[in-house]
């Protein structure tokens, strides 16, 4: 089986990934992440704290530091 870990630092994205409600901005992005999530993966959708994800938040900066285009 295939694993997924997704993390995110906004709580309105795991709850917009992980609830039966479809109340939440940008539906046909969260209801393809929710297809994915019901395939034959293990799946796990995560709070983190932007503090922990420092990685993460040092990549994004630097994508946007970068010029747009090819």
């Amino acid at each position: 089986a295939s694993h997924l870990l997704l993390e995110s630092d906004s709580k309105v994205v795991v709850q917009a990934c992980t609830s039966e409600d479809g109340n939440y901005g940008n539906y046909t992005l969260t209801s393809r992440i929710k297809e994915i999530l019901h395939m034959n993966w293990t799946a796990h959708v995560t709070h983190i704290y932007r503090e922990s994800n420092t990685a993460t938040h040092a990549l994004v900066i630097l994508a946007r530091s970068q010029k747009q285009g090819l």
